[in-house]
């Protein structure tokens, strides 16, 4: 386990860690969750490409 506790972090460096983890354990994960995790992180970045246009 990781010991960061005399660390603060942001909201965005815990978000990037756990998206680091996710993506290499990626081939752990169950088909249905890899879809359903795809949906998502393309349903947010077209959310945030109509923000940006």
């Amino acid at each position: 386990m990781k010991d960061h506790r005399g660390v603060p972090e942001t909201k965005e460096q815990k978000r990037l860690e756990q998206l680091r983890y996710i993506a290499d354990h990626w081939d752990e994960l169950p088909e249905t969750l890899q879809c359903r995790f795809d949906g998502q992180v393309q349903t947010v970045r077209d959310f945030l490409m109509q923000k940006i246009n």
